[in-house]
């Protein structure tokens, strides 16, 4: 609890000798451009029609958003196997150690029990 009894020594810019100024320019302030007006759709159909004919905003370039996907999928299961490559290869190496710490384990205490008799009979 030292450091609430500790005082806090306030210190002024001009104490470190830096100087403080704004070095950012405002060079223009605009309003952002108004927006158009909304419409109102009878159905989903309509909506879908203004979307990909007025909007151009649904079914534009198919053939290429399918084929990115495939793309995307194919280096997608690429980078799953190869990571499954790299994780099995850790388990198999943190399971190497596991094994040597065992052995490890069983031979201290094989030495431990040796000791234990060696002082029962000496």
């Amino acid at each position: 609890m030292k450091a609430k009894k500790k005082p806090l020594k306030a210190l002024s810019p001009a104490d470190l000798q830096v100087e403080i100024k704004s070095r950012l320019q405002t060079l223009k302030v605009t309003e952002p451009p108004k927006r158009q007006g909304g419409k109102i759709v009878a159905s989903v159909d309509e909506l879908l029609d203004k979307l990909r004919n007025e909007a151009k905003f649904l079914g534009k370039c198919n053939a290429l958003s399918e084929a990115l996907n495939k793309c995307l999928a194919q280096e997608f299961e690429v980078r799953r196997k190869q990571q499954l490559k790299e994780a099995r290869a850790r388990r198999a190496h943190y399971e190497a150690k596991w094994k040597q710490m065992d052995e490890e384990d069983r031979l201290h205490a094989e030495f431990e029990q040796a000791q234990q008799a060696r002082k029962q009979q000496g």
